[in-house]
């Protein structure tokens, strides 16, 4: 269960993100960004952090400044991420009623949309 402490940096890292989103989805190579634990040599930490997917992590030297990502954003801590997504060749609405739930739905909060994930 998260802390109150971990809870309020989670909601902070949500907002900084909401404000810095489109600029940051408009970067060239970046696949996507989000809030969640920061990865260091394959393990996850604790740390909350503002995640920028890329399609491929290149190493700094062979970057230019205007390409490197800053370490913060309003002071919550950055986490690039090496993630490529392929878009599905078709969305199916299936709203039907299932009992036993089937694993592989996909799910989301009413009231919170951003927090959807797959069921099983």
């Amino acid at each position: 269960m998260a802390s109150a402490d971990e809870s309020q940096r989670l909601r902070r890292a949500r907002e900084v993100l909401a404000r810095h989103a489109r600029r940051l989805m408009r970067r060239r190579g970046v696949t996507g960004v989000d809030v969640g634990f920061r990865t260091r040599r394959d393990r996850v930490t604790r740390e909350i952090t503002i995640r920028i997917h890329v399609e491929r992590k290149r190493p700094l030297r062979e970057l230019s400044a205007n390409q490197v990502f800053p370490a913060q954003i309003e002071g919550m801590p950055v986490d690039v991420v090496e993630r490529n997504y392929r878009p599905c060749a078709a969305v199916v609405e299936e709203r039907r009623y299932r009992d036993p739930l089937q694993g592989g739905a996909a799910i989301a909060s009413v009231d919170q949309p951003e927090t959807w994930g797959t069921l099983g």
